[in-house]
This record gives C-alpha cells, sequence and structure tokens, in this order.
C-alpha cells in the first residue's frame, strides 16, 4: 500500500470511532423512560404508528397525538383467583318451557357455563348464555332455556364457571 494513503485511513477509522461513540453515547443517555418511570411516545393519528420519544429532548409533530405509560403497570395484581363451578338442577315437567339460571358466589364474575340435559331427544335447548333468564345479560350467573318436548319429566343442569377477577 502506498504511504501517503495510511495517515487518511487512519483519519478515517478516528472519525468512524469517534462518530460510534457519539451515537452510543447518545443513546444510552436517553431518557426512556424518564425519572418517574414513564414512557412517553407519539401516536400517528393517520395510520397508527407508534414512537418512543425522550420528552427531554423529542416532542410529538402535529400529525401526532402524544401518548404516555407507566413501565410498571396497573396497581394490583390483575388476573383471575377463586375459581369455581357453581351448577342448579331443575326437574322440568312434560311439555314445559323452563329458565334454568345458576349464580355465581357473591363478588365473583361468570367466565363461562353450560349445561347437562337428562335426554337429548326430549330436551331441546334454545339457549345457554350470561343470562338472568329474562333476555338480561349479566356478568354473575348463566342461564340455560330448555323446552321439555318428552311425556315424562326430565333434569336439566345449569353449570356457570366463576371467578374474582381483578
Amino acid at each position: 500500500m502506498k504511504d501517503h494513503l495510511k495517515p487518511r485511513r487512519r483519519i478515517f477509522a478516528f472519525a468512524v470511532v469517534v462518530a460510534v461513540l457519539a451515537l452510543a453515547g447518545g443513546i444510552a443517555y436517553a431518557a426512556i423512560p424518564d425519572s418517574n418511570g414513564v414512557i412517553h411516545g407519539c401516536f400517528k393519528t393517520v395510520g397508527g404508528q407508534l414512537r418512543v420519544i425522550d420528552t427531554s429532548t423529542t416532542s410529538c409533530l402535529p400529525s401526532e397525538t402524544a401518548i404516555s405509560w407507566n413501565q410498571m403497570g396497573p396497581p394490583g395484581t390483575p388476573g383471575v383467583s377463586g375459581y369455581e363451578e357453581k351448577t342448579h338442577q331443575v326437574f322440568v315437567t312434560a311439555g314445559a318451557f323452563t329458565n334454568v339460571t345458576v349464580f355465581c358466589s357473591a363478588g365473583k364474575k361468570v367466565l363461562g357455563g353450560g349445561f347437562d340435559i337428562e335426554t337429548p331427544d326430549d330436551v331441546k335447548v334454545f339457549s345457554s348464555e350470561p343470562s338472568d333468564g329474562s333476555g338480561n345479560i349479566i356478568d354473575n350467573g348463566w342461564n340455560v332455556f330448555v323446552h321439555n318436548a318428552g311425556s315424562v319429566t326430565r333434569q336439566v343442569t345449569a353449570t356457570a364457571i366463576c371467578a374474582s377477577v381483578q
């Protein structure tokens, strides 16, 4: 290699190292999240892009909405606890239409439910849903609406899957 090119390469290599260190230092210095544990961002109202920003050096554009969230998340321990299955059994007389409703224990919400019928050929199920039996959707019980089309009394059991939800 020619000797007159060596100094230029050293200067170029030095400039690259300085640029990389400056960039790394700038990234490391960014206050994301800020000192209160809050992460700030800008949400583009058209298109929905989100970018996280350091509010000490950057602000949202006019086409963006400023948003923030806490890195710690919501207070408390969110989740499901106190799982239980509640059942209610009814004997449905021949020819009768009946709501079989089961409710969760106090303070618990229904997560799902179902039913058990004694004879599928005789008992027709019209609905199985979180309802009070009068068509009102509820969050603490399960209702099964049935018709016993048979000639003898048949058993129907409604089941609610319940838990405390935080």
